[in-house]
């Protein structure tokens, strides 16, 4: 697996784009934000909490902060990861133009 990129847009999100090889797996592991899985390119298996989702391309998850999961991918495939970088629920601290 590789990361292929970053950009942090400030105090809302941080995006990452991941790469993975045939037959790899980004191991049983939690956030402390939530965030949203998004396939671009070949398919991923998500594992959450015992239940398991397949994500074809424009596939869309959301997990809550700290919901131990799992990312396998039995091809090459990439994976667009959105980290929600706002207070929920409550008050959200999101920047708004003027």
């Amino acid at each position: 697996m590789r990361i292929r990129g970053t950009r942090r847009c400030p105090a809302v999100t941080n995006l990452v784009v991941f790469a993975f090889d045939a037959g790899t797996e980004l191991r049983e592991h939690h956030s402390l934000q939530p965030h949203l899985l998004q396939v671009l390119e070949g398919a991923v298996a998500v594992s959450v909490e015992g239940a398991r989702v397949e994500l074809q391309p424009r596939g869309l998850l959301h997990i809550e902060s700290t919901i131990r999961h799992s990312v396998s991918a039995a091809a090459p495939a990439s994976l667009l990861l959105t980290v929600l970088l706002i207070d929920s629920p409550g008050e959200s601290h999101i920047c708004l133009a003027d």
